[in-house]
């Protein structure tokens, strides 16, 4: 699998917008929001854009013919926030709205927005609290944006 990774911004100054969907992990992307969304500005949003290649190649040629399969992509977010902040961003990662969630980050000059499904959510709870999450696809390709 070959890949880049880039970090949008720094610093909060990333404004990164999350809602619960329904339906949790049912396999459907089209997703429908519930609850409200939840604003806040993060210190920092990687973004994973891969290629998985697969040899397409006939038995009989020596040579590879490698051809995508598939694009993967992911978003991890890292903050720093005070607990309160934290409290209902982590309660919405843990609920069953939380599974599969609706985002949007956006940075001076860049955006990305997509449908994707929670993973890897580690926090610490000192003062102030970190909080660190990764959002994979979910059937959709994320919409990047730069300006």
């Amino acid at each position: 699998m070959v890949g880049t990774s880039s970090a949008v911004n720094i610093l909060l100054d990333v404004v990164f917008t999350i809602q619960g969907t329904t339906g949790g992990d049912d396999g459907n992307p089209t997703r429908t929001p519930t609850g409200s969304p939840l604003t806040i500005k993060v210190d920092e949003v990687k973004i994973s854009q891969g290629k998985t290649v697969s040899d397409h190649g006939t038995a009989q040629s020596a040579a590879e013919f490698n051809r995508a399969t598939k694009l993967p992509e992911s978003v991890r977010v890292e903050t720093k926030l005070e607990k309160k902040e934290s409290a209902a961003l982590l309660g919405l990662l843990q609920s069953a709205a939380g599974q599969v969630v609706e985002f949007t980050a956006t940075a001076v000059g860049a955006s990305i927005e997509g449908i994707a499904i929670v993973a890897d959510i580690e926090w610490d709870y000192d003062g102030p609290s970190s909080l660190a999450f990764n959002l994979r696809q979910y059937g959709t390709v994320f919409t990047v944006s730069n300006t």
